[in-house]
């Protein structure tokens, strides 16, 4: 017998879950990172970073596109029974995790002969333990996503917050285990909310793998394993390339000066966690309108959203740099900044490849970042090694490569039938853009650059323009006319 359909919650209340409890763990995980930039020596943090960028390598083996995929599956069927699909996904997860830990085990002396793995036999127990409860995380997550149980995914956000916080705050300030210690706090915080969810979801437990329901989620997920290639090179791939470069110490500030936009991604993703879902069934359903007004006015809201934090991140990056992670980063502001702007056109990018999966076309997706991400890559390395500062490198080049394929993808959604107003997330843009520039030249004018107690004023009134202009531009009405399709699906108790 099916276990019940849960009720979902509704649009609105899922997205207030979703960013309040997100909010919530990015502050922890701010605490927890304060900790680790204060107690943890530089050399350690970059070479923890980098453990976390070999993590994400080998769960792209683990994950084979099950991450994107089972969410899009389990949100487009009708069928209540799904006890079947979750039990295989879950099982074949466990299966694909551990033959990758052996690989991982057997690879062991050829990682360690790259810079900042030396000793890496001394605490590779940890990264096992670590790679599983990731890689069980996030398909716990998935499935939560999928379910549209939204009250659940939220608490399980804050429990992986606290449990990291308490964790390296124990480990790193009590007991001083250094990078031991933030191995270990992240299997905890991953490891934790995995084994709730896996209790909590809905669903008939069984050890069974349903080998034709797993065949046919996996022609589905097949170029979503490119997707996940490339998520990895993106994500982390130019971590390695500056530790081999620059060193340990070059990771952990350019990894700080990412803290707060990973962050601010999160908060993203937060609201992802409930608009992939519900525009993947509108196209279902063929609400090609309704889904257009969602996609428009999603990424008239984040985009605004995106480019006003960068503004922020330029005007004030080192005060920031410097309050959150010590005057050890303080430089890092310009970085900082600059990586801000990237998170901008990332995020567009980020929605319209979501909204072309929703409406079934994973292949499109894959093949726009199958092909852009070596350019991104090739160009990351040049200007590491030409750029006087070589960690601006990654930072531009994000910007580059995400301008280029943010054309690309604009042309994908118009031909799988999505109808785009441009002008409201590219408004923000020139917003961003022309706030930073005031700000470089009326200092330069006025001969205050680095006097903040002179600087903060002019700072504060570009940003009450920015936020105008937003009102302006109409932005604002784009993202409330589609306020109405907040409230799909009746509310969860």
């Amino acid at each position: 017998m099916a276990t019940k359909e849960p009720k979902r919650t509704n649009f609105n209340l899922s997205v207030l879950l979703n960013g309040g409890s997100t909010g919530l763990n990015v502050i922890l995980l701010f605490l927890e990172a304060g900790i680790a930039s204060r107690y943890v020596t530089t050399d350690n943090n970059g070479v923890f970073f980098s453990i976390i960028a070999i993590n994400s390598f080998f769960l792209v083996f683990a994950d084979l596109g099950l991450k994107q995929g089972v969410t899009q599956q389990i949100a487009s069927k009708e069928d209540t029974n799904k006890d079947v699909l979750t039990n295989s996904v879950i099982n074949f997860r466990l299966l694909t995790t551990s033959i990758v830990a052996v690989l991982l085990w057997l690879s062991r002396s050829f990682i360690a002969g790259f810079e900042g793995f030396e000793e890496l036999n001394d605490y590779l127990p940890y990264i096992i333990i670590m790679l599983f409860a990731t890689s069980m995380d996030e398909l716990m997550f998935s499935l939560l996503r999928g379910f549209q149980i939204h009250t659940t995914l939220s608490a399980l956000q804050v429990v992986k917050g606290i449990a990291r916080v308490v964790t390296t705050a124990l480990l790193v300030f009590v007991f001083d285990l250094q990078l031991i210690g933030l191995i270990i706090s992240w299997a905890v915080s991953y490891g934790l909310p995995s084994i709730l969810a896996y209790f909590i979801l809905p669903f008939r437990k069984s050890l069974r793998i349903h080998i034709p329901t797993i065949m046919e989620l996996m022609r589905f997920c097949r170029p979503l394993i490119w997707v996940r290639v490339v998520a990895f090179l993106r994500q982390s791939a130019s971590n390695l390339i500056m530790l081999q470069l620059l060193g340990p110490g070059a990771v952990a500030a350019y990894s700080f000066a990412f803290k707060i936009p990973s962050g601010v991604q999160s908060l993203t993703e937060a609201y992802n966690n409930v608009f992939y879902p519900r525009i993947t069934e509108m196209r279902a359903k063929k609400e090609y309108e309704k889904a257009d007004t969602l996609l428009n006015g999603s990424l008239a809201m984040l985009a605004f959203a995106a480019g006003g934090i960068a503004l922020v991140g330029f005007l004030f990056g080192s005060e920031i740099m410097t309050l959150f992670w010590s005057e050890t980063y303080a430089d890092t502001g310009p970085l900082f900044g600059i990586i801000l702007v990237g998170l901008q056109v990332q995020v567009v990018n980020t929605f319209l490849g979501y909204a072309l999966v929703g409406a079934g076309h994973p292949k499109a997706n894959s093949v726009a970042l199958v092909i852009s991400t070596p350019f991104m890559l090739v160009l990351n390395f040049i200007l590491i090694i030409i750029f006087p500062n070589g960690l601006f490198g990654p930072a531009v080049g994000t910007i580059l490569e995400g301008t280029a394929l943010n054309l690309v993808f604009m042309g994908l959604v118009r031909r799988y039938k999505y109808i785009l107003n441009y002008w409201h997330y590219f408004g923000s843009t020139f917003l961003m853009i022309g706030g930073i520039a005031a700000s470089f030249i009326l200092e330069w004018a006025l001969g205050i650059s680095g006097q903040p107690d002179k600087t903060w004023p002019l700072n504060f009134v570009i940003m009450l323009i920015y936020f105008v202009g937003f009102l302006q531009l109409g932005t604002l009405k784009m993202w409330y006319s589609s306020r109405e399709l907040y409230f799909v699906g009746p509310a969860s108790n």
